[in-house]
């Protein structure tokens, strides 16, 4: 085995280890309806009293509510609220999906608005070099 597998079979172990091991830095209690946790590649459906860990994404399906609790501070999350329990936990906020998809809404009408724009832009810089036809400019073939 050369050094470059052996060196990458080390560093994924370690990394998976890590991953498997994580510890716990809080809980999610005062559950109703569906919440789940995204870690890694897992999707974990959470009941009250589970544990948290680092890098967890809590997510309060819509109709659905929980509190975290990690680092010494509560997270209320509503319908449709998402929080990254990390260490700066205490100073975030639930982002709420609802916000995110009125955004996202708005995307299509501003690429509309973009292929509409450029053209005529285009157009007009185009026409604009057509008024100056007194005096033209020679054009090497």
């Amino acid at each position: 085995m050369n050094m470059k597998t052996l060196l990458t079979t080390a560093l994924s172990g370690a990394m998976l280890f890590g991953a498997a091991h994580a510890e716990p830095v809080g809980t999610v209690s005062n559950i109703e309806g569906e919440v789940f946790a995204l870690r890694g590649a897992e999707t974990i459906t959470l009941s009250n009293g589970d544990a948290v860990n680092a890098e967890d994404r809590i997510i309060a399906r819509d109709g659905s509510s929980a509190v975290v609790d990690a680092y010494g501070c509560a997270a209320s999350l509503s319908s449709g609220a998402m929080i990254t329990v990390s260490d700066s936990f205490c100073a975030t906020s639930p982002v709420s999906f609802g916000y995110a998809q009125t955004g996202a809404e708005l995307t299509p009408l501003l690429v509309t608005a973009a292929m509409i724009a450029v053209p005529v832009a285009i157009g007009i810089a185009v026409s604009d070099d057509d008024d100056e036809t007194e005096n033209p400019v020679p054009v090497s073939p």
